[in-house]
């Protein structure tokens, strides 16, 4: 009897396991694709989205998008090259806005009916509401492209481009609707010190400074065709 029990339970075992790989299906997560229009105005796709949460705290190399309309409370911190797309009909708002700092950029995408918003209205004393941090003698590169960005800047803060008393880098808004309002002595769009900054004809700018001591960079842009 012992050796007719003993291949029965191994044979019982092995069946056991391979239900168990059966029963058990392996899977492998799909990669996020969404739409954009480019910066000379023809759709693409980006692959390996991630899409950005109430939670989310920074963005590191790669893409993001807004698929949703929702208030995130953190300053968003960009590390290396940040590519956001804001999707149709969604809305961010960041109070204390994004980071992009020395080193790091963030390029913003629309889709095809450009209504995607990012709303920036109270960053901490000294920091840019889009661009550098007060600690940071310089901002990265910034580049619109489209969609719908209203900003506000901080008390000598710029509302996209350099934190108080430092300098932007260049900032590009190649189209879309862009409303920057500087803070106490801060600019629209531009630096504590100097400022490139490049707009095309497709883009709808409204930049306007605060106070005495900062200006707003609209007023001086190279304006592309």
């Amino acid at each position: 009897m012992k050796q007719i029990k003993k291949p029965v339970s191994i044979l019982l075992s092995v069946i056991m396991i391979i239900s168990l790989f059966t029963i058990i299906p392996f899977t492998v997560s799909a990669a996020v694709e969404i739409g954009y229009v480019d910066e000379y105005g023809s759709p693409d796709t980006a692959v390996n989205v991630t899409e950005l949460t109430s939670g989310t705290v920074f963005m590191s190399d790669g893409w993001y998008a807004v698929t949703s309309t929702f208030t995130n409370s953190n300053r968003i911190t960009c590390f290396g090259d940040v590519y956001l797309i804001l999707c149709d009909g969604e809305k961010l708002t960041a109070p204390k806005g994004i980071a992009v700092n020395e080193g790091s950029s963030l390029t913003v995408y629309r889709q095809s009916e450009g209504t995607g918003e990012l709303n920036v209205s109270d960053p901490d004393n000294d920091n840019a509401g889009i661009g550098g941090d007060d600690s940071e003698r310089y901002c990265g590169q910034i580049i619109i492209n489209g969609g719908v960005i209203n900003a506000t800047g901080s008390d000598g803060g710029a509302a996209i481009g350099g934190s108080s008393g430092n300098e932007s880098s260049t900032v590009i808004i190649n189209g879309g609707t862009v409303t920057a309002n500087g803070g106490d002595d801060g600019a629209g769009i531009g630096g504590g010190k100097t400022a490139k900054v490049s707009l095309r004809s497709t883009a709808v700018l409204s930049a306007r400074a605060a106070g005495t001591e900062r200006r707003s960079a609209a007023a001086t842009a190279d304006t592309a065709p």
